[in-house]
């Protein structure tokens, strides 16, 4: 999602970046099919301190698609709040949009704490299942109502329906994403996990890029 949505964002020449804060993701430069390109990433940025000026950055990250990528390494890292904070508000600064790829446990740090100004928006990514909206309740607390959204991973044969869980959540639902058979061949492929423009994955994430630039 947070991939799709980076590239939406970056379709209409906007300047947008897309930061990797989940340690054990393994890294989103492996699922965007360029992890052998030369590019930072956390495990040289992470003892970054104080202020960085956003040309800093200038042909230090990952490119892709347009898009300027921060992604974390192949090996366990934990970011510093220091690090994140100074490195998060240099690419604000440079870009239009930042994408953060946050796992559930990081939401209470980026949401305000620190010298790290709160994000403008939240989207909150839930499979449409007892399992999902169960997890995303345990962490509904540190997610802030007036700036959050929900977007809904569909499911084979889904037991809670979208308003159930936009009701159960008290958010605002902007899309159920479908499944789309071809990303993941398209992944292994070293292609990232782009969809068809027409597709109707697409077509949702396009929808939750024009609530949260404010494009539409």
């Amino acid at each position: 999602m947070a991939c799709v949505l980076a590239a939406e964002l970056a379709a209409d020449g906007s300047r947008v970046g897309l930061v990797d804060l989940d340690p054990l993701s393994g890294g989103l430069d492996v699922l965007l099919g360029v992890e052998t390109r030369a590019g930072a990433r956390w495990s040289e940025l992470g003892d970054v301190r104080g202020d960085i000026a956003a040309d800093d950055l200038d042909d230090v990250l990952l490119p892709w698609r347009g898009v300027e990528v921060l992604s974390a390494g192949r090996h366990h890292t934990v970011h510093s709040p220091a690090a994140v904070a100074s490195v998060l508000t240099a690419m604000i600064t440079r870009n239009d949009h930042v994408v953060v790829d946050l796992p559930a446990r990081g939401l209470a740090g980026i949401s305000g704490a620190g010298p790290l100004r709160a994000p403008d928006h939240v989207v909150l990514v839930v499979s449409q299942d007892v399992r999902g909206v169960a997890g995303a309740l345990a962490i509904r607390d540190q997610v802030p109502t007036d700036r959050a959204y929900l977007v809904l991973r569909a499911r084979p044969d889904p037991v809670v329906a979208p308003a159930e869980a936009a009701q159960l959540l008290d958010l605002r639902l902007l899309a159920t994403l479908p499944r789309d058979r071809g990303v993941p061949g398209a992944v292994d492929r070293g292609l990232g996990p782009l969809p068809p423009r027409r597709s109707r994955l697409a077509r949702a994430v396009r929808s939750v890029a024009v609530q949260v630039s404010g494009r539409g």
